[in-house]
């Protein structure tokens, strides 16, 4: 996946300046993802995000904030941010991070068949498989984009991996 567009700026965190501070690393990144084991037919796919010099593989340590349309993640060397231009860009970021999640989580693309056969139960509600009742209450696709935590159960046509607010205390 290219972004569409050149409006997404890199930010690196600069965690030596006296209270930290985000750095403008590039002006016009065009974040995609990629299989790292494409040239290793036996291997399952392991998804990585690369924008510009940051690289990372998928995994659900990255922080999607919807209300300001950014991704906060950490690559081999640094922490990373890429804030998107709109709405659209962002929620189609935020879907194909979805699916590559899924991969690298559960060994298998994400699709109907494949889901349907990973519903493991939220830790946090034992017994309850499936529905997050903040998916619910929030609307899945807000509560989706600000999971940054995993307990990896899927909801709906996507994975969930954050920690229920509803759930927690």
């Amino acid at each position: 996946m290219r972004a569409q567009g050149t409006d997404i700026k890199l930010f690196r965190f600069n965690s030596t300046a006296s209270a930290g501070a985000w750095e403008l690393q590039a002006i016009a990144v065009s974040p995609h993802f990629f299989n790292a084991n494409e040239d290793a037919a036996a291997s399952a796919a392991r998804w990585c995000l690369e924008a510009g010099e940051a690289e990372a593989e998928v995994t659900d340590q990255f922080s999607l904030e919807p209300g300001g349309r950014r991704v906060i993640f950490r690559g081999e060397a640094a922490i990373w941010a890429l804030p998107f231009p709109s709405d659209a860009a962002f929620r189609a970021f935020t879907e194909q991070y979805n699916d590559r999640l899924f991969a690298n989580t559960y060994g298998v693309d994400n699709n109907e068949d494949a889901r349907a056969k990973a519903r493991p139960r939220c830790s946090r509600s034992p017994g309850r498989a499936g529905a997050c009742p903040a998916a619910v209450s929030q609307g899945a696709s807000a509560h989706l984009a600000a999971s940054t935590h995993g307990l990896g159960f899927t909801l709906g046509a996507a994975v969930c991996v954050c920690i229920c607010p509803a759930l927690a205390g």
